[in-house]
């Protein structure tokens, strides 16, 4: 996909489970609304979850809705897809 790209950084591998949901479910959701591509990239003290997507009207959104879901993450068990909806 396209030229505009952000990064979230994320500490913990439980946290990027939470995040992206069973089977992915989480990230799929965000993917068809916002119509980006997530893929998460293992880096030096944690994970870098990568948005990127044809213009940053769809990307810049799409980020902040998975900083969200961080942040829920990070303070709870789960991330229900009530949650990404």
């Amino acid at each position: 996909m396209g030229n505009e790209r952000k990064i979230v950084n994320v500490n913990s591998t439980d946290v990027v489970a939470r995040i992206f949901g069973n089977y992915d479910i989480n990230v799929r959701i965000i993917e068809q609304n916002f119509r980006v591509n997530i893929q998460n990239r293992p880096i030096e003290n944690g994970d870098a979850i990568v948005i990127s997507g044809d213009s940053s009207e769809s990307v810049s959104p799409a980020a902040e809705v998975v900083e969200y879901l961080k942040k829920i993450a990070e303070y709870n068990d789960a991330v229900s897809e009530q949650s990404v909806q």
